[in-house]
């Protein structure tokens, strides 16, 4: 699979897991209650933290064939305020992110590279939330929600293709607002899914599970970027 499909994704994940700030949330899209179940949704991610979330992630082309599976967990580190709030790390078998607020380090298995960036440089912004929030304050975006069973689901629908998403869909438990699911729709066909597996919230998390262990991968190429 493209990385750059597989990093886009995960960005997106990031995303909606990772919004710190109802302000930054879907602006002048026109649905109300889209808008407010998203800033729940938000209130309730941080009144959690520190998450862990397990997670079962599948990507399938636009005839249904499966093209990537894999399973990973993201942990969501608790501070008092936004900035330290920003600490992460995502796990999965090919991909692997560490942001510690200040430095994000991601290493790719097909490469067997290791990036490290400032958490806010241009070249961490693809597997950053900061990116698509800009998407959403530039009002990319349209809002549409339906319940579907147990669920209450948002439509992210990109305008005249203005994004590389088409769509993007968000389940959320309308007893708890908590993460349930994500789809990513790209313009090529793909369709990501993301299944929250396991929603943990109020753990206590060692800061150094936000830092990249170098030593473990001592035959990689280190790329030091900040």
């Amino acid at each position: 699979m493209d990385n750059n499909i597989n990093r886009n994704n995960i960005a997106s994940f990031l995303l909606f897991v990772l919004l710190l700030s109802p302000a930054v949330l879907v602006a002048d899209n026109g649905n109300d209650v889209a808008v407010s179940l998203l800033d729940k949704a938000v209130k309730v991610m941080r009144a959690d933290a520190g998450v862990r979330m397990d997670f079962s992630y599948a990507v399938s082309d636009a005839d249904g064939e499966a093209l990537f599976s894999d399973k990973g967990y993201f942990c969501l580190g608790r501070g008092a305020d936004v900035q330290a709030a920003e600490r992460y790390t995502l796990q999965m078998q090919q991909v692997r992110i560490w942001c510690n607020g200040e430095r994000q380090w991601n290493f790719m298995e097909q490469t067997n590279e290791i990036y490290i960036t400032a958490a806010d440089s241009d070249e961490a912004q693809g597997l950053s939330p900061l990116h698509l929030m800009q998407l959403y304050k530039s009002g990319e975006y349209e809002c549409s929600v339906e319940a579907v069973a147990a669920d209450n689901v948002v439509t992210l629908a990109s305008k005249a293709g203005a994004s590389e998403f088409n769509r993007i869909k968000v389940w959320l438990s309308a007893c708890n607002s908590r993460l349930v699911k994500l789809q990513m729709f790209t313009s090529d066909g793909n369709v990501a899914e993301i299944v929250i597996d396991a929603y943990k919230p109020h753990c206590s998390f060692d800061s150094s599970l936000f830092e990249c262990p170098l030593s473990e991968y001592p035959d990689a190429e280190v790329v030091d970027m900040f």
